[in-house]
């Protein structure tokens, strides 16, 4: 098995094939990740690649006693943020609660603005803890580790379907909490898909 720390330090030391390493450890968990709000498979591929020479270029800024999975998928989350701005809007299909693009929504700066991690951050933990410790361990798992629900199944010995079910049912939670904090349903999208930390 891989040893990622190890592999970090060779990465700040600008080994090209420690990047290597990392591409194949995050290339599937970020084409996922990205792939829940573009639906643009070329657009996708490009914003995963951005995200890869985004992590070479800021290799000296990595602080291995920090969450490394937190750094990789904040670059992606920014790159889809950038990707977002040049499409100037973005909408919300109510009915899966992912994103799409059209022309009648989030304009220029606004979405860093919504996605203020010191107003929210407080919110958002408080919000887990009312989720029961399996719902909990599975929830960080898909946004968090940004796992399958295939790969949950298998880590944690139960059914996809056992996995859907949870999933459906902490992001009806999740939400319910946050409307009664009054944070819009529109942060609350932003929020449970792309805050990482």
């Amino acid at each position: 098995m891989l040893n990622e720390r190890e592999i970090l330090s060779r990465l700040k030391n600008a080994d090209h094939l420690a990047l290597k390493e990392i591409y194949e450890l995050y290339i599937h968990k970020l084409h996922r990740f990205v792939s829940t709000y573009i639906q643009d498979k070329e657009q996708v591929k490009d914003i995963v690649q951005l995200t890869f020479i985004k992590i070479w270029e800021k290799k000296e800024t990595i602080d291995l006693s920090k969450s490394f999975k937190a750094f990789v998928f904040t670059i992606a989350y920014r790159n889809v943020i950038d990707h977002v701005r040049r499409k100037e809007t973005i909408t919300i299909d109510s009915k899966s609660d992912k994103l799409y693009y059209d022309e009648s929504f989030i304009a220029s700066d606004s979405a860093e603005d919504i996605l203020n991690r010191h107003e929210l951050d407080s919110v958002y933990t408080k919000s887990l803890e009312t989720l029961s410790p399996k719902k909990r361990e599975i929830f960080i798992l898909s946004r968090h580790e940004g796992m399958s629900n295939r790969e949950i199944a298998d880590k944690l010995g139960i059914s996809v379907k056992t996995v859907e079910y949870h999933m459906t049912d902490i992001l009806a939670s999740l939400k319910e909490y946050f409307i009664k904090t009054e944070i819009s349903v529109v942060v609350f999208i932003f929020f449970i898909f792309f805050l990482l930390d």
